[in-house]
């Protein structure tokens, strides 16, 4: 491979993710016509309550700490 090829690659490969971004390939997909919604009693709630309390699915940090510090004491045991 000669150097302006993969110089010419690279640069292929990069508008062609731009272009994917500006169109909005990523976005949500569309609403089909037979669609099932989703039943509100099997969504994830955003709080459960265990044994080393209250874990906040939205408050990401103090959760992941909590979870950490109870696999610390576990290896401990």
């Amino acid at each position: 491979m000669t150097f302006f090829y993969r110089v010419s690659l690279v640069c292929a490969t990069i508008v062609l993710f731009a272009t994917n971004l500006a169109t909005g390939v990523w976005a949500e997909s569309p609403k089909m016509k037979m669609t099932t919604p989703i039943p509100p009693g099997i969504a994830s709630p955003d709080k459960a309550e265990t044994r080393l309390g209250t874990l906040n699915f939205l408050d990401v940090k103090a959760t992941v700490e909590k979870l950490y510090d109870n696999l610390e004491f576990q290896r401990a045991v």
